[in-house]
């Protein structure tokens, strides 16, 4: 009786101690009051975000894109309540706008570690429109849909999923940054 009731405490106290290692801090942007995003100027950009802003921007990118891209690139999350200097942690968050969301992993230095992002109903790049209008003579583009990966460690993976009409038939397509390039 004495082993099972030790054990039993045994495994409480691990399980407790284990579970107030915080390696990984989550963070909703949309409950922020005291985040407002900026104008981005080249010449302000930090060298640690400078790897982001290489790899996703792009002068062909909607202005929808860019506008939250741009405010990844700002937020700091050093300014936070849940920043804690003193622990290596990385840090999620999360951007909500109306035809986009993002969920952009930091690090405890202010690095942007990863991004996922999807982008609803977007402006789509010249080089793709002519591509479909000489694909598909006569069909209209229905819907647009922009999905972004964005690690540090790996290659950028942007698909662009186009839907396109004509009659009362839709068909789905696909452009990858490689297909881009």
């Amino acid at each position: 009786m004495k082993t099972l009731l030790f054990t039993i405490v045994s495994a409480f106290i691990i399980n407790t101690a284990y579970a107030q290692q915080n390696d990984l801090a989550y963070l909703n942007s949309n409950e922020l009051e005291t985040y407002k995003p900026s104008i981005i100027k080249k010449n302000v950009i930090k060298t640690n975000t400078n790897h982001y802003y290489k790899t996703i921007f792009n002068n062909n990118t909607s202005k929808h894109v860019a506008n939250l891209e741009k405010e990844i690139l700002n937020y700091k999350i050093k300014n936070e309540a849940i920043y804690n200097a003193t622990e290596a942690a990385s840090y999620q968050v999360k951007f909500k706008r109306k035809n986009a969301r993002a969920l952009v992993t930091y690090s405890n230095s202010g690095e942007i570690l990863s991004s996922n992002e999807i982008y609803h109903n977007i402006k789509v790049p010249y080089e793709i429109s002519v591509s479909i209008a000489k694909s598909f003579p006569g069909w209209a583009l229905e819907k647009s849909t922009l999905k972004i990966a964005y690690d540090h460690t790996k290659t950028l993976k942007k698909v662009y999923m186009i839907v396109i009409r004509k009659d009362g038939l839709n068909k789905h397509i696909e452009f990858d940054n490689m297909t881009l390039n």
